[in-house]
C-alpha cells in the first residue's frame, strides 16, 4: 500500500500539479472489514493512463523513471483513473 500511495502522491505533486506550490494534492481513504482504499487528486491537467509506455518494454528497461503508474497496477488490487486523470483510486482488499 504504501509503495502505491507515495506513487499516486508523488506523480501528482511533480507531474499533475507542475510541482508548483499553489496546487494541492488531496489525498483521503475509505476503510471498510473488506477492503480499503484511497483517493489522491490533483489540480492539474490530467493525463491518460493508456496511452503511457510500457517499462516493461525492452527499449525502456533502462529508462530511468516512468513505472509509476505499473508499480500501481501491480501492486494494488484495483486502479482507477477518473476526471481526465486528475483523480486516482486505489483499492485494496483486506481479506
Amino acid at each position: 500500500m504504501l509503495i502505491t500511495l507515495t506513487e499516486a502522491v508523488s506523480n501528482a505533486i511533480i507531474h499533475g500539479n507542475s510541482a508548483k506550490a499553489a496546487k494541492k494534492v488531496v489525498v483521503s481513504t475509505n476503510c471498510s472489514n473488506q477492503r480499503i482504499s484511497f483517493t489522491i487528486q490533483a489540480e492539474g491537467g490530467g493525463f491518460n493512463p493508456d496511452t503511457l509506455p510500457d517499462p516493461t518494454a525492452p527499449e525502456n528497461i533502462l529508462t530511468p523513471g516512468g513505472r509509476g503508474v505499473f508499480l500501481m497496477r501491480q501492486l494494488s488490487d484495483a486502479v482507477t483513473f477518473s476526471d481526465d486523470g486528475r483523480l486516482v483510486t486505489l483499492e485494496f482488499s483486506l481479506q
